[in-house]
């Protein structure tokens, strides 16, 4: 149970991005700014796994946003960017998760 607790707490937060995404007009700076948090939780919960939690949390950008494409919704916007403009949003999810790698660095560091 205890392994299952940080992959549910993963796809809750993919679900929130994703659902920030969905609904985001031309203001997207809530979703890099759930990008840079959730990738920092689970930076300095796993540093050696980081990378991959950043792309799993990344990867709720282009879902939900090939999903508005599939329902032809576009709050606030006249014409959708194309979908592989969601890669920029890689870097606010890998800045995260390597920040959290090295306050977890600075904290193992710091109590020796």
């Amino acid at each position: 149970m205890k392994r299952f607790v940080p992959w549910t707490i993963l796809v809750a937060c993919d679900l929130l991005i994703g659902w920030m995404n969905f609904h985001a007009t031309d203001d997207v700076q809530a979703v890099a700014a759930a990008l840079l948090g959730a990738g920092f939780g689970f930076g300095l919960y796993r540093p050696r796994r980081a990378w991959l939690f950043a792309v799993l949390l990344f990867l709720a950008i282009p879902l939900s946003g090939a999903y508005a494409e599939a329902l032809g919704y576009h709050p606030g916007v006249t014409k959708p960017e194309p979908l592989y403009q969601t890669v920029i949003a890689l870097l606010p999810s890998l800045a995260g998760a390597y920040a959290g790698v090295a306050v977890r660095s600075m904290l193992r560091r710091s109590r020796t």
